[in-house]
C-alpha cells in the first residue's frame, strides 16, 4: 500500500526506474512538490509572497471569475458574419 502511494506520487515509470520504494522516488516527489508550488504572484503591480496572501488572492480571483458578470468573450458580436 505504501509503495503504491509513493509510486503514484513520483509519477515515473515504475518498471523502468526500479521496483523498490527508494530514495529516487522520494526525491522525485519532493521535486514535483516544489515545481507545483506558487512562491509569488503579482496583483496589480504588488508582489504577494506570503502563502496566506497567495491563497486569499487565488480564492478571490477564481470566485470573482466564476460568479462575475459574463465577459464580452462569452457572447461575442457575430453580426459581422451575417449575410445581407
Amino acid at each position: 500500500m505504501d509503495s503504491d502511494f509513493w509510486k503514484q506520487k513520483a509519477t515515473c515509470n515504475w518498471l523502468e526506474d526500479g521496483e523498490r520504494n527508494t530514495k529516487l522516488f522520494h526525491n522525485l516527489v519532493r521535486k514535483k512538490h516544489v515545481a507545483n508550488k506558487i512562491f509569488r504572484i503579482w496583483d496589480d503591480g504588488t508582489c504577494l509572497t506570503s502563502p496566506a496572501l497567495i491563497q486569499q488572492f487565488g480564492a478571490f480571483f477564481f470566485e470573482s471569475l466564476l460568479t462575475g458578470e459574463p465577459s464580452a468573450l462569452a457572447s461575442p458580436d457575430l453580426s459581422c458574419f451575417l449575410l445581407e
